[in-house]
């Protein structure tokens, strides 16, 4: 009981507490340019978007990622105004990390499908019924790759602050 109380209001302290937005948007930044790198290097490498490529332009790479950066900027910040990445559980971090990550993939998912798969559907061949199906399937599946990809770039984050933390001095930190 004293521990759940001890907890709670740690937790407390905790969410009252500002992140650093720098420390949240470099996390966030390293987040999805590895993301991003793990899922096109492997892709252009085995010849995979050589179908896709053509039709695209520099403006929607440009605005995917854009979109990709916002929501994982966005869930980062969340997720460090909630955690204490130097004292909380590995448990606790994992969980936070996971759900985080699940967010952030069905969020970026929606962005998706309301930015291509609407106007498609409405100036296309594209039926709405399609997009409803793509969605309603593929909401569980951004929310499982989301939630994996949250708990592995959470072990990094905590790996890159833990190391932040030993490599400058205390009175800078904050």
């Amino acid at each position: 009981m004293a521990e759940t109380a001890a907890a709670s209001r740690r937790t407390r302290e905790t969410i009252g507490r500002p992140t650093t937005t720098l420390t949240a948007w470099t996390l966030a930044t390293t987040n999805t340019v590895g993301f991003v790198l793990a899922v096109l290097v492997p892709a252009y490498a085995s010849g995979g978007l050589s179908d896709v490529l053509p039709s695209l332009n520099t403006a929607v790479g440009v605005a995917g990622f854009l979109a990709l950066w916002l929501v994982v900027g966005a869930t980062t910040h969340w997720l460090l105004g909630h955690v204490d990445p130097s004292s909380d559980s590995p448990v606790r971090l994992t969980l936070w990390a996971g759900s985080c990550g699940a967010l952030a993939g069905i969020v970026f998912l929606v962005g998706i499908v309301v930015g291509l798969g609407v106007p498609a559907a409405v100036v296309g061949s594209f039926g709405l019924q399609t997009v409803v199906l793509l969605a309603a399937t593929g909401t569980p599946v951004a929310a499982i790759v989301g939630a994996v990809v949250g708990i592995a770039a959470g072990l990094l984050d905590v790996v890159l602050l833990r190391i932040a933390d030993r490599v400058t001095p205390p009175s800078d930190r904050q």
